[in-house]
């Protein structure tokens, strides 16, 4: 299976980061997706979805040992074992918590960002997860509906909402602040 995630790389150079990534994180993967699928078949099956979605986006990768290719491939799997729990059960009740847990671990607390992302975690996961690839990984809507799965326009539209939905957030906590309220 492995040669087959290589061929779908352009760049030679690439085909190491890769394999370093598929030996790194390829258990760990199982793992999320069994612990969100309950089923070993499944399990494998989102996998492999997720490192051919890694394969095409391996440009994006920078280092195979960092905290952004952590999330990435968090994000990746869990979107790619919820897309098959959504086909399996047709309905959807898996949070993606864990990501912006892991997130917000990530972060130096007296950072600005550190404010932001404690009200990032109140946002619905359709926008959380369109906003970490974006602001985090830096990654464009088109690429974002790759690795999703999703129309451009639907990702563009979460992108904005959800950015708006987290100024109100951000915007409300302040607010409270300047009147003495304790916010947590």
């Amino acid at each position: 299976m492995l040669i087959y995630y290589l061929s779908l790389i352009d760049d030679p150079r690439d085909d190491e980061k890769f394999i370093q990534i598929y030996e790194l994180y390829r258990n760990s993967m199982f793992n999320k997706a069994n612990s969100i699928l309950h089923n070993v078949q499944d399990a494998e099956d989102a996998v492999q979805e997720a490192f051919i979605s890694i394969a095409k986006n391996i440009k994006k990768v920078s280092e195979p040992e960092c905290h952004k290719t952590r999330r990435f491939i968090v994000i990746v799997i869990t979107h790619k074992a919820v897309d098959i729990y959504r086909k399996n059960k047709n309905h959807y009740t898996v949070p993606l918590d864990d990501i912006v847990t892991y997130s917000l671990d990530e972060h130096d607390k007296s950072s600005p960002l550190a404010d932001v992302m404690e009200h990032f975690v109140k946002l619905p996961e359709k926008y959380r997860t369109p906003l970490l690839l974006s602001v985090d990984q830096g990654y464009r809507s088109k690429e974002i509906a790759e690795i999703l799965g999703e129309r451009d326009d639907t990702i563009r539209k979460r992108l904005e909402r959800g950015t708006k939905r987290l100024k109100e957030l951000y915007d409300e906590a302040e607010r409270k602040k300047s009147e003495g309220y304790d916010v947590i």
